[in-house]
């Protein structure tokens, strides 16, 4: 396994206890994982999480129906295509797992015994020189978890898929970038008082997102307001440090080696 493998639980659509109910599970069981990693998948189970898609018993799920799973559970995620390797690996490198559709027609190749040859999500962990690693819940037991894929393997079911190299980016990172302080009620949560002229208030929290995107600016604090914060959001770039003040509502705490927030 590659030094740049996160660490995502594995868990298999075909013999997982809690995946026996409905087949085309694929979407709920990457999205399962996902959550596991993020210690938020709680008592639910692949059957619940497709039962929450709202489909009809065994039709496909897509990137929406994904993506709103894991908002319900506060990890943000938002669909792209046409997206390149070096955005695969930059993201990875973050510590964020990312959700990919592939052809599995044209995976053949690494996985001669499959006869199925539809369109499958799965779960990007890492890579090295020679392949992705996946977890890929098409498999019994754990014969998915951490596959090494060679990428011209890889490459082409992921330009097969509809839409080519589509993937849902988790902007959530495992790498300790964030520090959650409890329950967004009570008094345990630090109180930080605002030192600077004025702050945009954003909607996430950096200037913008992994995929380059603005963050909307949704408000404004100013000079000596006081703003509980809820969670930190560390960005490496620009040594930030960012603050939730409520739901989709972040400030920045430090940026570029200046304070603009502190506790009093």
């Amino acid at each position: 396994m590659s030094d740049s493998t996160l660490n995502i639980p594995y868990l298999s659509q075909v013999d997982d206890p809690g995946a026996r109910q409905f087949a085309n599970d694929c979407g709920p069981a990457s999205v399962a994982m996902v959550l596991a990693a993020f210690d938020k998948l709680g008592g639910d189970t692949i059957n619940a999480l497709y039962k929450q898609t709202g489909n009809k018993k065994d039709s496909y799920t897509g990137y929406g129906q994904l993506s709103g799973l894991l908002r319900k559970r506060g990890i943000s995620a938002q669909q792209k295509i046409n997206m390149s390797r070096g955005q695969l690996f930059e993201l990875l490198q973050e510590g964020r797992p990312v959700i990919v559709l592939v052809d599995y027609e044209y995976l053949k190749p690494a996985k001669p015994e499959s006869g199925f040859r539809g369109q499958h999500f799965f779960v990007v962990i890492g890579f090295d020189i020679k392949s992705v690693i996946v977890n890929d819940p098409l498999w019994r037991g754990e014969g998915g978890k951490a596959w090494a894929i060679p990428w011209e393997v890889f490459d082409k079911a992921w330009e097969e898929a509809i839409p080519e190299r589509s993937a849902l980016i988790i902007y959530d990172s495992l790498y300790g970038l964030f520090d959650t302080f409890g329950d967004d009620t009570g008094d345990e949560f630090p109180v930080y008082t605002i030192i600077t002229g004025g702050l945009n208030v954003r909607s996430d929290p950096g200037v913008r997102n992994p995929l380059g995107r603005t963050n909307r600016i949704v408000g404004a604090v100013y000079y000596g307001y006081k703003e509980t914060v809820y969670e930190t959001r560390k960005i490496a770039a620009g040594n930030q440090l960012w603050g939730r003040i409520g739901d989709n509502r972040w400030i920045a705490l430090e940026y570029h080696g200046r304070t603009y927030a502190e506790i009093k």
